[in-house]
């Protein structure tokens, strides 16, 4: 388990925190955070004997700022757990990313991104490693995007 090579493949929605309008109604469009649900699957054959093939919950934030030219910076969390009844194991990826636009494919925007960060794996006891995150993803419009995701720890 001192290795993990995995692959995320997820439809995510997205989901907006709640905005303030000029009229003073709340506007519930989303707004700089996004909501992703995925599954797991493991290629490193002794994780995936304590962790099965994961599903999970993840946060995108999206933020201001950007560590390389055209491209968006953003903040994602994600928590990967065996099953719901389990209080272990699971994994906790916590990465910066950068996001680069491809450019459109029949209509819907496509892109890259790849990121850097931590993750903290528990399985019997708890530590934390260097993640490295990439992959590539589409919008279908502004809620709805899906992206393949690996990460390498």
């Amino acid at each position: 388990m001192n290795r993990i090579v995995c692959i995320a493949l997820g439809v995510s929605l997205a989901v907006g925190a709640f905005a303030q309008s000029r009229s003073s109604t709340v506007d519930f469009a989303p707004s700089n955070v996004n909501l992703r649900i995925s599954g797991l699957f493991l290629l490193d054959d002794s994780t995936r004997d304590a962790f099965d093939n994961p599903f999970g919950i993840g946060i995108d934030i999206n933020t201001p700022v950007t560590l390389i030219k055209n491209s968006a910076g953003y903040l994602s969390i994600d928590w990967f757990r065996k099953s719901l009844g389990d209080t272990e194991p699971y994994l906790l990826p916590i990465v910066w990313n950068q996001r680069f636009a491809l450019g459109e494919a029949q209509g819907r925007e496509t892109y890259y991104f790849v990121g850097a960060g931590f993750t903290n794996i528990n399985g019997g006891g708890s530590k934390w490693v260097t993640t490295l995150r990439g992959g590539v993803g589409v919008e279908f419009n502004d809620k709805l995007f899906a992206e393949v995701t690996g990460y390498l720890t």
